[in-house]
């Protein structure tokens, strides 16, 4: 599960984030892994239920040294464990993030328990605030960058494992356009909830998104598009996929700044994800339907 956020212009998400609002909000994450002082996630408050019981420096030597200290994985309610773990992730704190999964996985937790008790959850809940227009993209890219390190450190047993499926999805963006942020946020948040994602990059060729469908055997196709010029090619992939005999066998959603539920219908898409949660949403909907 990686998120690349380079080479795209950070102003245009999936839909897009208006200039003016685009850094409001946010603010700069703190850099220390371990702190001594109760922290606010990124709204500036505290979570009702959340215990904050993060693990500064003495602890860890407490615990290298045998001892348990206070708030450590040795002892410790998990439930609070991956509470903080969640917490690390909205703060979009990477090295607390690697910290607190390292103290799981060492206390014997299972890799794909971490990663749905812990990880998942910081970032839907950051979702929901986006999509609330409490945080703002700036705050989720940092967000999912803390996750992708913890993900880092569980791969390795999660690929001895077979992870839940909840279907299959082929996701890029639209040939002549080469911004990238929108369509990984979706991409990472399709992960996250049990999907299996495909993803075909950017600038893709109808004849790309015919071939990945097939290939793939794809529940659902997600197109993005960012800009006006480019958008009108959403109806030549559709219009290819009918041409292999493909277009019944998979649902579409597109999305982008200027895609809007009437250019969707006219081009023929099944759905269309205001944004990279929504997107998310309409899948999950997409697939019960499918699974009655």
């Amino acid at each position: 599960m990686t998120l690349s956020a380079t080479n795209c212009c950070p102003t245009l998400p999936w839909p897009a984030c208006n200039h003016t609002s685009f850094w409001n909000g946010s603010r700069k994450a703190v850099n220390s892994p371990y702190r001594t002082t109760i922290p606010r996630n990124r709204r500036g408050s505290r979570l009702p239920g959340s215990h904050y019981l993060w693990l500064n420096v003495a602890d860890r030597e407490s615990r290298s040294k045998g001892g348990v200290a206070s708030g450590g994985a040795e002892g410790a309610n998990m439930t609070e464990i991956y509470q903080q773990i969640g917490e690390a992730v909205e703060n979009g704190d990477a090295e607390a993030v690697a910290g607190l999964v390292g103290e799981a996985m060492e206390s014997g937790q299972q890799a794909l328990e971490i990663l749905e008790k812990g990880l998942v959850p910081g970032i839907q809940l950051m979702g929901k605030l986006f999509q609330d227009g409490t945080v703002y993209l700036p705050d989720i890219l940092v967000a999912c960058r803390a996750m992708n390190r913890g993900v880092a450190l569980l791969q390795p047993e999660l690929g001895k494992i077979n992870m839940p499926h909840k279907g299959t999805v082929v996701i890029g963006t639209i040939e002549g356009d080469m911004h990238d942020i929108g369509k990984n946020l979706v991409k990472m948040m399709l992960e996250s909830v049990g999907f299996e994602v495909e993803d075909l990059g950017t600038d893709v060729l109808p004849e790309t998104f015919v071939a990945a469908v097939r290939d793939c055997n794809a529940d659902i196709l997600a197109i993005s598009s960012l800009l006006t010029t480019t958008m009108v090619g959403v109806s030549d992939v559709i219009e290819a996929l009918a041409k292999a005999g493909l277009r019944d066998k998979v649902k579409i959603i597109i999305g982008g700044a200027p895609v809007t539920p009437q250019f969707a219908d006219k081009a023929g898409a099944d759905g269309f994800g205001e944004d990279f949660v929504s997107a998310v949403d309409v899948s999950e909907k997409w697939m019960e339907e499918m699974a009655q």
